[in-house]
């Protein structure tokens, strides 16, 4: 039996567009099939459970519609709507909806579960499977800096998700799994570099640009703000070539510190010109 027959078999929807997606991704196809099962019973296409107001724009478990969504987007824009997860993935901030929406709609699983994928897989490429459930579950500060963002509810998920994938890979066989070794966090950091990116983190934080505090947007983007400076600071994204946006990015940031002896940094004004790079640079991971 093939590995499509066999992911058909056991429960996964569309599966020869998972194969496919998965592939396009660079994710082993027993990562996939296992998030898929951990997210929405094997790829269907509802809307999450969260505990966060609807607006009255969908129906939380309900199946995801353009329709449904659309309203969904107005009612968060509005205020009346909580962050809630979408598709076969549950995306669930909104730069990432706003990923799958550049790729022709968040409601579409093929467009959802693209991101979902490439979201996973660079998780994977930064540190291991089990440390990747976890940031694709809770952020990666969850992984970077667990004293800060501690989340019982990430290390549930990620050895849920772990046990998942271990059946899965049993089911598929050899080559569903990854036998790349892990990428190694190595600090490359000289100290007054970190400094500086510290500064501009906390500077950012202390504008209202921390998480969950974006004013005029959307508190997913101030979770994407959260997410970026993590990598950046763990250095171990030099590693992988998915990186050189937020490599340049850490430049630029670097540059505008050294300028505030004699320039002290707008936060705010920074954050409106950062937010749409660390948004790309994130989705295209």
């Amino acid at each position: 039996m093939g590995t499509v027959e066999t992911l058909a078999l056991w429960g996964v929807l569309r599966a020869p567009e998972v194969a496919e997606l998965a592939d396009a991704a660079g994710l082993p196809l027993a990562a996939a099939a296992a998030l898929l099962e951990q997210e929405s019973g094997g790829g269907r296409n509802v809307w999450g459970s969260d505990a966060v107001p609807t607006g009255g724009a969908y129906v939380k478990g309900a199946e995801v519609t353009e329709q449904t969504y659309r309203a969904y987007r107005r009612a968060l824009a509005a205020g009346t709507a909580g962050q809630q997860g979408v598709g076969p993935v549950q995306l669930t901030a909104v730069g990432y909806q706003d990923a799958a929406d550049a790729l022709g709609g968040c409601w579409l699983p093929r467009c959802s579960t693209t991101v979902g994928f490439r979201l996973l897989a660079g998780y994977m490429r930064r540190w291991d499977l089990p440390r990747a459930f976890r940031a694709y579950n809770g952020g990666a500060g969850t992984v970077t800096d667990p004293a800060r963002y501690p989340s019982p509810a990430a290390h549930s998920y990620e050895q849920q998700a772990m046990g998942k994938y271990a059946r899965w890979a049993d089911r598929l066989g050899a080559g569903s799994t990854s036998t790349a070794p892990a990428v190694t966090e190595v600090d490359d950091m000289q100290p007054d570099e970190r400094a500086a990116l510290l500064e501009v983190r906390d500077g950012l934080r202390a504008a209202g640009i921390g998480k969950g505090r974006l004013p005029g947007r959307s508190a997913g983007q101030a979770q994407v703000v959260d997410d970026a400076f993590g990598w950046v600071l763990t250095g171990a994204g030099r590693a992988d070539d998915a990186a050189r946006g937020v490599d340049a990015l850490r430049a630029q940031v670097t540059a505008l510190v050294g300028a505030q002896a004699s320039a002290p940094i707008d936060y705010q004004k920074l954050a409106a010109v950062l937010l749409p790079q660390l948004v790309a640079a994130l989705a295209g991971r």
